[in-house]
This record gives structure tokens, C-alpha cells and sequence, in this order.
């Protein structure tokens, strides 16, 4: 096989692992509850009624992540493979912010699933009695090795 064939190759095949990984993630995904609806942090809401969302929807955040999540070269190199699970906040104005690292095989892996979510643009905020409100969300991303594109 020539060198793009089996380039094409690793992108389908992580392509599909990360479109099983934002799956899981979303119907799994716990999102919501407070009564306090203020922007502050350390109000966010765990449970809410109307749950954030990415503009687009599910499939524009799985072709977010493709597109904009390299495998680090190193992570390859030392053939670390996993997932990184990362809870951020979508504030009432729709920005991400305060993503932390809940579980994750390396910081590799885990500096690369956060430069990705800094670069994400204003969600649709969560709601609670018709109101948006800053609720946590749980994203997963999955690494496998050799299967993603390479970043330097």
C-alpha cells in the first residue's frame, strides 16, 4: 500500500472511533442541577431541563473533533492510547470555560483533548425553567494509537 492509502486509511478508521466515543458520551453525558442560574462557576448547574448543546448539534461537534484533534507525536511514540474524559462548564453566554481533566491514561493525551476545547466556539447554553443557565458538561475523547492524525 503507498503512503496515502494508508493515510486515508488511519483517518476512517479513527474517524469512526471517535464517532463511537461522542456516542457514548451523549447518551451517557450528565449535565444539570441548581437552583442558583448566575454565570459564576461554582454555580453551574449539574442536572437542567434543556441540556447545552454545540451549534450544529451532535454531528458538527464529532466533525469539530476530527477535524481539529491531532494524536500526539509523542503519545504515538510511546504508544499511549486511551481516554480522556474533560468536564467543562457552558456558561449562560455560551462560552466554554473551565475544563478540567476527570480521567485521562497521560498528559499528553490530556493537553491535546484541552488546547481542543479552548479552540471550541459559543455553545447553545443549558436551560432551566426556560432560561439559560452555566451547567457542566462531560465530554470523552478517545485516543488510539497511530490511528490519528499527527501533530508535531
Amino acid at each position: 500500500m503507498n503512503k496515502n492509502t494508508i493515510e486515508v486509511k488511519m483517518k476512517i478508521h479513527y474517524s469512526i472511533k471517535l464517532i463511537i466515543s461522542l456516542i457514548f458520551s451523549l447518551f451517557f453525558n450528565c449535565v444539570n442541577a441548581q437552583v442558583d442560574t448566575t454565570a459564576s462557576i461554582k454555580n453551574a448547574l449539574k442536572i437542567v431541563e434543556k441540556e447545552a448543546e454545540f451549534p450544529g448539534g451532535e454531528n458538527a461537534l464529532m466533525e469539530f473533533l476530527t477535524t481539529n484533534l491531532k494524536f500526539p507525536k509523542k503519545a504515538i511514540e510511546k504508544e499511549i492510547i486511551g481516554t480522556v474524559q474533560i468536564e467543562f462548564v457552558v456558561c449562560e453566554d455560551g462560552k466554554v470555560c473551565n475544563a478540567t481533566i476527570k480521567k485521562t491514561p497521560d498528559a499528553l493525551l490530556s493537553n491535546e483533548a484541552l488546547r481542543v476545547i479552548k479552540l471550541m466556539p459559543t455553545w447553545i447554553p443549558g436551560e432551566q425553567d426556560k432560561k439559560a443557565v452555566p451547567s457542566y458538561y462531560t465530554l470523552p475523547i478517545t485516543f488510539y494509537g497511530g490511528e490519528n492524525e499527527v501533530t508535531n
